[in-house]
């Protein structure tokens, strides 16, 4: 590795790291509303039932095949972890209502109140980044995020034999 790309590297951790720590430290709120009875599954809010939680709302709904796919898992896997959300009242499942044939995971009023305080709280954080900025630096941020988050390809799990 070149100097520049240390630095990157560096630069990169450290930059998620600060979020996560802004998010758990800056807005304990988040932590304790998490940790209520209703969301003892989610310790965590950048957890695996979390990010569930996020991507089923921010899709609104979802079919159990779609989200295998995006989360990379087995059929048999992805079942047991949305029943497990079912079961803490996070999720539901509900019948297509143009397909009848097909069932669809959504969120359940505490889903939805879980994704809408972490999503109200990540929108204060980075409205308090985009004020540090200047609108030349707002432009050139979106563009890179863009470029980033287009360069960054989830490579298929390989299995050993």
């Amino acid at each position: 590795m070149n100097q520049d790309e240390d630095e990157i590297l560096s630069s990169f951790f450290t930059l998620l790291h600060k979020v996560r720590d802004v998010l758990l430290v800056n807005r304990p709120e988040l932590l304790e509303f998490v940790k209520h009875d209703n969301y003892k599954l989610i310790r965590d809010p950048f957890g695996r039932y979390f990010q569930i939680v996020l991507y089923i709302g921010t899709k609104k709904r979802t079919t159990m095949k779609t989200f295998a796919n995006h989360f990379k898992l087995k059929a048999g896997t992805a079942t047991g972890i949305i029943d497990q959300l079912v079961d803490k009242g996070l999720l539901k499942r509900e019948t297509n209502p143009k397909d009848r044939r097909k069932v669809e995971i959504v969120l359940t009023e505490h889903g939805n109140n879980l994704y809408a305080k972490a999503i109200d709280i990540q929108k204060d954080e980075i409205r308090s980044v985009i004020d540090a900025l200047n609108p030349t630096d707002i432009i050139n941020l979106k563009g890179i995020l863009k470029k980033i988050n287009k360069a960054l390809i989830i490579k298929e799990r390989t299995t050993k034999k």
